[in-house]
């Protein structure tokens, strides 16, 4: 070595400890490697719905050249109407991993543990970390929430993850024991509700009473607008200021913010194109919620769109893949003989 040779810095030790997230392959790699169209690809490994939301065609044209709003002032006012609390209550963020890294930069440091149930939403093991702390995780029993352990490790956790329904496992918890949960911890409670349009379940109406509550929503999922970046929290003035403490300005473009304040304004449109996907009753479906609101129960909420869109390809065997030796098997159908390889359709 030189005398004038140098060694690129460490990253801080908890960065170099930690196992980052893997985000599942494009629908281009898996069309290259299926054999078919990229149109053709139809994802369900992603819990997205497989119809987009709104386009960008019914837009007004949006100012591209300046920087957005910081305060989402529109956007932000579109989501406290569609969930009916005040706007000072809303903080967004682009998508919600945005916001779930918000709540860790402002609670979580080298002296914090995090209370998860294993399995669950991976992104909450590394944002923990990220930040420096460490992570408690009580084993599923049968991939339900072990309750009472869960409970008794809550009151000294400085911050409790909690997706429900659960991904990966899709058990709803019901509000009474979210409630429970809330109200034994000195933390604060995450409630990650990415799939609330499906099960209808909520632990919003803790935030007025219990200031330690912060509901994470996103409108990647019933909303169709995964590749648009849109999520938000609603808690109580004291997380919502420290939350926008930390907030990056101006993480949403202009055309991703208009395009979910169209949404918030189209709800009817929302449901017609996405919820009656559910609406055909699968085995372990529910369309009793008010407003068609169907939902899955103690399953994978996209379970019963994946079967009812399979059941109109009844030729399709199923073979396994994986994409790399520390991901899972995923599975897609691929046509019989049959069917012509320009007409197969794959599904993951």
């Amino acid at each position: 070595m030189t005398p004038d040779a140098k060694t690129p810095p460490e990253p801080r030790p908890a960065i170099s400890r930690m196992q980052p997230y893997e985000w599942e392959p494009p629908s281009a790699a898996i069309a290259r490697q299926a054999g078919v169209p990229e149109d053709q690809v139809v994802r369900f490994d992603t819990n997205t719905f497989p119809w987009p939301g709104a386009a960008v065609d019914r837009l007004a044209p949006e100012p591209l050249n300046e920087y957005p709003d910081t305060s989402y002032r529109g956007l932000t006012d579109a989501i406290a109407g569609y969930t009916g609390v005040s706007a000072d209550h809303v903080t967004v963020g682009a998508g919600a991993d945005e916001v779930l890294d918000l709540i860790a930069k402002a609670y979580i440091d080298g002296s914090a543990a995090a209370l998860i149930s294993r399995p669950t939403y991976p992104m909450f093991t590394v944002l923990t970390e990220m930040a420096g702390g460490t992570i408690d995780a009580v084993p599923a029993v049968d991939l339900r929430v072990d309750r009472q352990p869960f409970l008794d490790r809550a009151r000294r956790a400085r911050l409790t993850w909690l997706s429900n329904p659960n991904n990966p496992t899709g058990e709803l918890l019901p509000f009474d024991y979210v409630e429970a949960l809330a109200g034994i911890t000195a933390g604060i409670l995450v409630l990650d509700e990415a799939y609330y349009e499906m099960s209808g379940v909520t632990g919003l109406p803790l935030i007025d009473r219990m200031p330690n509550v912060v509901v994470v929503r996103t409108l990647s999922k019933a909303f169709g607008l995964a590749g648009a970046r849109v999520g938000y929290a609603l808690a109580g003035p004291a997380i919502s200021e420290a939350l926008r403490r930390v907030r990056p300005p101006g993480s949403i473009s202009v055309l991703s913010a208009a395009l979910a304040v169209h949404s918030l304004t189209d709800l009817k449109g929302m449901r017609e194109s996405g919820w009656s996907a559910s609406q055909a009753n699968g085995p372990g479906c529910n369309s009793s919620l008010p407003d068609s609101a169907s939902r899955c129960v103690n399953r994978p909420p996209t379970s019963c769109w994946f079967e009812q869109v399979v059941s109109l390809h009844r030729s399709y065997s199923v073979q396994a893949w994986s994409s790399g030796p520390s991901r899972p098997a995923r599975c897609w159908p691929t046509s019989s003989g049959s069917r012509s390889a320009s007409r197969r359709r794959t599904i993951v």
